[in-house]
């Protein structure tokens, strides 16, 4: 499923915020513990409210929240921090004011994308930490994705070093390591490479938020297409071994 880039642009508030994925169980599931909130005013608040020409709107500060899964069976626990500012509604009695949450970090950060269950973990590792780096830094979560591809394209057998006339092991480049790929999976290497892209940008300098969420859909896409195959692959082979109730193509040697 494609990141759902609302959910991750979004800030809350306690009456209305997003229903982020658990980490754990990987459900739309997490719930805000109100008695958890936590705000403080920031150094420039403290400093300057006391003057003249200081509103209501100018005050900002700091919150920690958690959110936890509704589900009996897994009950997670995920911790927010990030800034709060006020926010103004016109009311019965005038402007009613009320936090809006910025959330700038989560531990441990719910998933943006579905990874399969087959992925391996070097893998999952690089995007788990994209998933915890996409509000507070996205270059560097950016830049994870493209670690993410290195460890697929090493799960995928495409070498990692050549030995050079000096008879010194030197990193084959990722662009490189692609293209290898190229002969094995051309469709996956293409999209592979404009992550590689969209990961050389956050190496570099800033990023647009959409950008990065544009390579976590096409990272997801490859895994799913390259993982799920893989799996419906062993699920054939499987009823292949049940049905004849031993190995497939199983070869015998003649007796002399």
């Amino acid at each position: 499923m494609p990141v759902i880039r609302d959910l991750w642009t979004k800030n809350f508030t306690k009456t209305d915020y997003p229903r982020y994925i658990c980490p754990r169980c990987g459900d739309a599931t997490l719930k805000l513990l109100l008695a958890s909130i936590f705000e403080s005013e920031d150094g420039s608040t403290s400093t300057n409210k006391s003057r003249e020409e200081w509103e209501p709107d100018f005050w900002a500060g700091r919150f920690s929240c958690d959110f936890k899964c509704a589900k009996d069976d897994c009950a997670e626990i995920v911790a927010v921090v990030g800034r709060v500012t006020l926010s103004a509604v016109h009311g019965e009695d005038g402007l009613e004011h009320y936090s809006e949450f910025e959330p700038v970090y989560f531990y441990p950060a719910p998933n943006l994308i579905d990874v399969p269950e087959d992925c391996p973990n070097s893998v999952r590792a690089e995007i788990a930490a994209a998933c915890a780096l996409i509000r507070c830094d996205p270059a560097s979560a950016a830049n994870r994705l493209r670690c993410a591809i290195e460890a697929f394209l090493t799960n995928e057998g495409v070498r990692r070093f050549t030995l050079s006339k000096q008879r010194k092991y030197a990193n084959v480049s990722l662009h490189h390591r692609i293209d290898l790929y190229k002969s094995k999976e051309p469709e996956f290497a293409e999209m592979l490479l404009a992550v590689k892209w969209l990961g050389n940008v956050g190496s570099h300098g800033e990023i647009a938020l959409d950008n990065v969420f544009d390579a976590f859909d096409i990272l997801e896409h490859v895994l799913e297409q390259r993982f799920h195959r893989t799996a419906e692959r062993i699920r054939v082979l499987a009823g292949k071994i049940n049905k004849r109730r031993g190995p497939v193509n199983k070869r015998t040697r003649r007796k002399r």
